[in-house]
């Protein structure tokens, strides 16, 4: 395992996720996943969470955002002017922007989470507590003794 704090395993699993993403071609869900995967992984032990997998999978969703904006959709005819049917239709359209750019980031934070979260369940290491004196653990219970009769109210103990 690499021990690579949490920005730099963020940073090299976006780079390897957008390597995947344009030039292998993997999907998109599958990416994020992988994404999440990998940065959980490349994160030092006391660091390691799936919340970090989360931060690369928005990270990845952020910026698959603003590259949308660089690519224009390709229509076979002419849309007409949106401020000719009026401003609330152009309101709305900017509500609709910002709604799609909070639910895609969460959609990829939770795809990023669940490729943390495997992460973590696939590396995790056994901890073993040494030292603490539990009643679970049974070479470390005390002996019992015998409790003393007590006084009681009506007479002597027989």
């Amino acid at each position: 395992m690499a021990k690579y704090d949490i920005s730099g395993a963020v940073l090299l699993s976006v780079i390897i996720g957008s390597i995947l993403l344009i030039l292998l071609g993997i999907s998109g869900v599958f990416t994020v996943i992988i994404m999440g995967f990998i940065a959980t992984y490349l994160t030092v032990e006391n660091q390691r969470s799936y919340k970090v997998g989360g931060i690369a999978g928005s990270v990845l969703g952020f910026l698959l955002f603003v590259f949308s904006f660089f690519t224009p959709p390709e229509l076979p005819y002419d849309l007409p002017n949106i401020l000719d049917s009026g401003v609330s239709l152009a309101i709305g359209g900017f509500m609709t922007l910002i709604l799609g750019f909070i639910v895609s980031i969460i959609i990829c934070y939770a795809l990023g989470s669940l490729g943390g979260f495997i992460a973590m369940k696939l590396f995790k290491k056994e901890t073993i507590e040494k030292g603490y004196k539990t009643s679970s653990n049974k070479q470390f219970k005390a002996r019992k003794k015998p409790k003393k009769a007590r006084r009681s109210l009506n007479g002597p103990n027989k």
